[in-house]
Parts: C-alpha cells; sequence; structure tokens
C-alpha cells in the first residue's frame, strides 16, 4: 500500500510494530481526535453566539442565586522549579437571575442594587440574541 502524506505513513506503520507501535499509534490517533472535537466545538460555539442580531422583550425572572466571594486553588506547573506550585484564584460576589424569554431560559449576571430590587416572578426587560446553531438564548442586557 503506498501513502504519499507522511503523517499518515508513520501512522499506518506505527500500527504494524506490535506492541509498541501499536500502543503508540492509537494513543497518537486518540490524541488528534480529541483535538479536532475540541477545535470543532470552540468554532461552533464561536460562530453560534458572535455577531448575531439582538432583540428587546419583556422577560421573567424565574430565578435569583447569589454566590458569595470565595477562592480556588489550582496547581500550575513551574519549569524552574520542575514542580506544581498552587495559584490562589480569587471570585467576587456573583449575583445571578435566571431569565425567560419566549420559553427559554438562561443565567445572567447583574448588580448588587438590582438583584436586591427584584424577586422571581417579575419582569423585566432584557436584549437578547438566540444562537444560530444551538437556539441557546444569550441575554445581553438586563434594564430595570
Amino acid at each position: 500500500m503506498s501513502f504519499d502524506f507522511f503523517p499518515i505513513y508513520v501512522l499506518v506503520h506505527m500500527f504494524e510494530d506490535w506492541p509498541v507501535g501499536t500502543i503508540i499509534g492509537v494513543v497518537v490517533v486518540a490524541t488528534m481526535v480529541c483535538m479536532l472535537a475540541l477545535i470543532v466545538y470552540v468554532v461552533g460555539s464561536f460562530l453560534d453566539s458572535c455577531f448575531l442580531k439582538t432583540k428587546r422583550a419583556v422577560g421573567k425572572i424565574v430565578g435569583k442565586d447569589f454566590v458569595p466571594a470565595h477562592s480556588t486553588m489550582i496547581m500550575i506547573f513551574n519549569p524552574i522549579l520542575k514542580m506544581s506550585v498552587p495559584q490562589l484564584i480569587h471570585h467576587s460576589d456573583d449575583w445571578r437571575l435566571c431569565i425567560e424569554v419566549d420559553g427559554k431560559q438562561t443565567w445572567t449576571s447583574v448588580l448588587s442594587n438590582y438583584y436586591e430590587k427584584v424577586t422571581s416572578g417579575d419582569e423585566t426587560t432584557v436584549d437578547y440574541a438566540t444562537g444560530r446553531f444551538s437556539g441557546r438564548l444569550y441575554v445581553k442586557a438586563v434594564y430595570g
């Protein structure tokens, strides 16, 4: 069998060398498939949510949520120390409303004074857009 494209040639011959070549070939192919899926997801999300025309409508507040300030810790690899070191990330207070427009719901962050002013069941004016492919609701602005 003749393969002119070098990466495909290497992959095909990796599978002929059992067991190390086959294991490496499977890992390479799995990595390539995962990277392709990630690229498709990122590009799809970008195309679904960017440059959409916004509409103004009256939405209904169906839920409220307050997330107090907190910190999370992640480990970041330091190549000089050749080890992972902890990194604290601070998350400030977040006041969120679940807003329903045209039968679709989404959570959006609002200012604290507006959060305190409204209750579940109230109606509010919002600027929103609907995703091109997913039909997902994207709230761009909330007016009080």
